[in-house]
């Protein structure tokens, strides 16, 4: 019988021969002991096949137009199937190959040379259609592979023709493995869907060979939109919080500075779809600055970190926005104590695979609706007047015991915009763009005052005081991602950014003469209010922006080889102006070009082991030498049989930074906010921090349910530019031209750790358990002796438990524990950076501010629960988070401050928020 098949182009006669040597089945094995005798002269070659088939009854599949117009001589006896198949395609063009099936396939003899085939296509999630980002594509028969790129397509090329089996997997989604058929010659392209499973560790076993995933999750974590609306220690949900449920990251409560192993918070950079987001907080860093619903992941690239996610001394934060729904359209509403969500997305197909996905989401604050009393408690005492500060503003003895606060007028908005869309011309060619906008405005004024006084003249002093900070963020991108051929992917961003912010003290103070009534709040600010505009005064001005044009290449060499080549150019301008009462004038404008580019490697050697090299080089218009950074990355995968599947990664280089974020601290009587951070990028006195990294980690997976973690890191910050506040009270105003290195100077510091983590998941239940260890020290310009000393933000012991349970479809309970022992600079930053250098009074007996490693804290413990309970109807899914902050109420110390006196001083703490309650709503429909 001749089976009808389509057409068919060159297949590798190797590659099959090799794969099909030890699977041939026991029937295979009977036909080729048969012999065969056949006497052709001349006979078309069509109807010789058909003797053949009569003869042997095997599968054979051709071509019709490759055996047209051939005809056949041939003499054979006795002889096996293949040299009777040969004896008959002697004299033609053609010749054959067999798969692993047992089927024969003719195919022509000058196609033989071309037997390799590329392999291209696009990972997407099953449900939505949306990409998934830096999924693993294996190849199973042999090595090598690729992964996908931010857009989800791939390119593997130079692979053995015929039929292919790969493995699929991604972090939180069931593994796929399937077959494809590559054919030499053709653009070879294929799509891949898999779905969401509530196991977030599932290694993929094919056969017993374990496709290289427990490595790949090593150096990086990912934070999920479901988990990025949990409330953490606050009253709405902030999704940079909850990069710290990650391994290796810590925060200071209650400001949400991240630190990503034993960084400073202006180490890393948070990026918003690839775009720089400087100053990602509002409410002075008590709460984010996106709103939950518009995102769909965060993810964290830690020490070590590859060539291609930039130039930062600590790592990177990269978030994503939200373009994932399985429904034309969808929307999502929540509501918390501090403000109110919203979210529109829906969903357009097209003619021949096309789509549009677009997304709109909006956060606005409630302060003008409902005041949360337990936010305005935590601004008021976190804005608490400190006694120490206050005696030098007014050049007198101030006690905490006498001072009494008339009243204050706190003042919260902000609001948030998000809008997405993804265009998909097809599932290879695919268009993003991205838009994002906050404005934040955060302000008290208050009124304080104390009767009594070390003045003769005096029976005490009134005080108004005013902190006011806000600022304006945009960032905006356009992103083209596009699969050419089956070879490689070319991705091309044009992005935007904008930061403003201004930061204003003012204060105003007036002796009380004896006898003098102070009054209500209300009759001070009508009294003194106009005058605070032209009394003491302290501001801050910072603008930034950037824009860039990035292109990339994710180039398949061969199947175990990708080369991955970038090229960017970004002009970031900048303007900062700085005025206290200790210091005239600072202003400063700065304007740079920087192009970079880089190439990184990938290259498997053998089924366990990969090497990534990689190479970042650096232009800045204003600096002559072209800075390289130099990476490499080394990963192993390894499985055995009783033990389960385990990964290891060791990883350093060379690590940049050229634009810095550095910080003031504010020393007013109140702080509202603690320090103001401003950005500048290079202006060409001054060279770019450098550090090197060193990190090895561990992942082991004895099954399905557990994983076990292990981190060790090593950092060696050789230069780091840090703010010089002994160095700018000597400017005055007319001073020209002010330079980078007239204010800024250049330091070094160290920081290592190591943490283990373990967990334990299940559809129902999922526990993890984590404890971080970290060492961190550094010299800072013009104090401490320039000893290196203990870095303020350093938690040198961290443990936290986090739990939650399914009790039922609709009830869900979820815990989060966390300790943190060692942490030191127990006083004031204002304590340790200013006042060595700008005291004025030199009579009072203060502490010894010159060892802030030796200030320390008692241990910060914090027990928060929740309950979810979740009800769905038709078209709709709700959803009631009940959670209780601190719930065995615990006075956990941010700092103290001090008051001082003839005789001595004593320590005033400031407490951290105690047992709050918090009750979230959100609905789906």
């Amino acid at each position: 019988m001749i089976k009808n098949t389509i057409k068919t182009q060159a297949l590798s006669f190797l590659l099959l021969f090799i794969t099909c040597w030890g699977n041939l089945s026991p029937l295979a094995a009977q036909v080729q002991e048969e012999r065969f005798s056949i006497a052709l002269n001349s006979v078309p070659l069509i109807d010789a096949l058909r003797e053949v088939l009569h003869l042997s009854s095997i599968d054979l599949v051709y071509s019709r137009g490759l055996v047209e117009n051939q005809s056949v001589v041939c003499r054979a006896k006795e002889v096996s199937i293949g040299e009777l198949l040969r004896c008959v395609l002697e004299e033609t063009n053609l010749d054959y190959i067999r798969s692993s099936s047992g089927t024969y396939i003719l195919i022509q003899k000058r196609e033989l040379e071309s037997v390799y085939g590329d392999l291209g296509g696009g990972v997407f999630d099953a449900d939505t259609g949306a990409p998934l980002p830096y999924a693993n594509v294996m190849l199973v028969n042999g090595y090598g592979g690729a992964s996908t790129n931010q857009d989800g397509l791939f390119s593997i090329s130079t692979v053995l023709g015929g039929d292919l089996p790969v493995a699929i997997s991604y972090i939180g989604y069931e593994s796929v493995y399937d077959t494809v058929q590559v054919r030499p010659g053709y653009p070879n392209r294929r799509e891949f869907f898999l779905k969401a499973k509530t196991t977030e560790f599932d290694p993929i076993v094919i056969n017993g060979l374990m496709q290289r995933v427990p490595s790949s999750l090593l150096g990086s974590g990912e934070v999920h939109s479901d988990e990025m609306g949990r409330l953490i220690g606050v009253k709405t949900s902030d999704v940079l919080r909850g990069a710290s449920r990650l391994a290796g990251v810590s925060i200071q409560q209650p400001i949400a500075d991240l630190h990503i192993h034993g960084g400073a918070g202006n180490e890393h950079i948070t990026l918003l779809d690839g775009v720089p987001v400087r100053n990602p907080v509002s409410m002075g860093r008590h709460l984010g600055a996106f709103s939950p619903l518009a995102l769909e992941r965060l993810t964290l690239r830690k020490t070590g970190f590859e060539a291609r996610y930039g130039s930062q001394l600590t790592g990177v934060v990269d978030v994503q926005h939200n373009l994932s729904t399985n429904k034309a359209f969808s929307n999502a509403i929540t509501l918390d104590p501090v403000s109110t969500n919203a979210r529109m997305m829906g969903r357009f197909a097209g003619e021949k695979g096309s789509e549009f996905i677009v997304m709109a989401a909006a956060r606005i604050s409630n302060w003008g609706v409902y005041q949360d009393q337990d936010v305005r408690t935590l601004l008021t005492e976190w804005n608490a007047v400190d006694p120490l500060v206050t005696s030098f503003w007014v050049r007198d003895e101030v006690s905490s015991s006498t001072l009494q606060r008339l009243g204050g007028q706190p003042d919260v908005q902000f609001s948030d915009l998000h809008f997405g869309a993804r265009y998909k011309i097809n599932p290879f060619h695919q268009l993003h763009a991205s838009l994002y906008r906050t404005t934040n405005n955060l302000s008290e004024t208050q009124g304080i005052a104390q009767q009594g006084s070390a003045l003769a003249s005096s029976s005490g002093f009134v005080m108004l005081t005013q902190n006011a900070y806000s600022w304006l963020n945009w960032a905006g991108q356009l992103r083209h991602s596009w699969l050419i051929g089956s070879r490689s992917v070319l991705t091309t961003q044009f992005l935007g950014s904008s930061h403003n912010s201004t930061l204003n003290y003012q204060a105003f103070f007036e002796p009380l003469e004896p006898g003098a009534s102070i009054g209500t709040f209300t009759d001070v600010l009508q009294q003194h209010g106009d005058s605070l505009e032209a009394n003491i005064r302290a501001d801050e001005a910072n603008r930034i922006r950037e824009l860039g044009l990035k292109v990339n290449v994710n180039h398949s060499v061969s199947s175990s080889h990708t080369l991955e080549v970038g090229l960017e150019a970004l002009h970031v301008e900048s303007t900062f102006n700085f005025f206290q009462p200790f210091i005239d004038l600072l202003e400063t404008r700065p304007s740079i070009w920087q192009y970079s580019g880089y190439v990184q490697d990938t290259l498997p050697v053998g089924r366990n082991l990969v090497i990534v090299p990689g190479l970042r080089l650096t232009y800045l218009s204003r600096l002559s030498p072209i800075y390289a950074e130099p990476r490499l990355s080394i990963r192993f995968d390894g499985m055995e049989p009783g033990f389960g599947e385990y990964g290891l990664r060791i990883a350093g280089g060379l690590y940049r930074q050229f634009v810095h974020q550095y910080e003031l601290t504010g020393y007013g009587t109140s702080t509202i906010v603690p320090n103001a951070l401003f950005w500048l990028p290079l202006d060409g006195t001054l060279a770019p921090s450098r550090a090197y990294h060193l990190a090895f980690d561990g992942l082991w997976m004895p099954d399905t349910h557990w994983n076990i973690r292990y981190e060790m890191y090593s950092k060696w910050l050789d230069r780091l530019l840090l703010f010089d506040y002994g160095s700018v009270q000597d400017f005055e105003v007319g001073d020209s031209p002010i330079t980078q290195r007239d204010f800024i100077v250049p330091s070094d510091g160290q920081s290592s750790g190591i943490g283990v983590g373990l967990e334990y998941a299940k559809a129902s239940f999922v526990g993890k358990v984590s404890y971080d260890y970290s060492y961190g020290k550094q010299k800072f310009p013009g104090r401490f002796e320039d000893r290196r000393v203990t870095t303020p933000w350093n938690i040198p012991h961290q443990v936290s438990l986090d739990v939650s349970y399914q009790l039922s479809e609709q009830l869900g309970v979820e815990s989060n524990w966390i300790q943190q022992l060692g942490r030191s600079w127990a006083f004031r930053r204002a304590y340790y950076d200013v006042f060595d250098i700008w005291d004025p009074r030199t009579q009072l007996r203060l502490p010894d501010f010159q060892n802030p490693g030796h200030d320390t804290l008692p241990a910060y413990r914090r027990l928060d629960l929740g309950l979810k309970y979740v009800w769905e109807g038709k078209g709709f899914r709700s959803q009631l988070r009940f959670v209780i902050l601190n719930v065995f109420d615990e006075e956990n110390i941010y700092d103290y401050s001090v008051e001082a006196s003839q005789e001595g001083f004593s320590q005033v703490p400031r407490l951290l928020p105690g047992r709050q309650y918090s009750l979230t709503m959100r609905i789906d429909y």
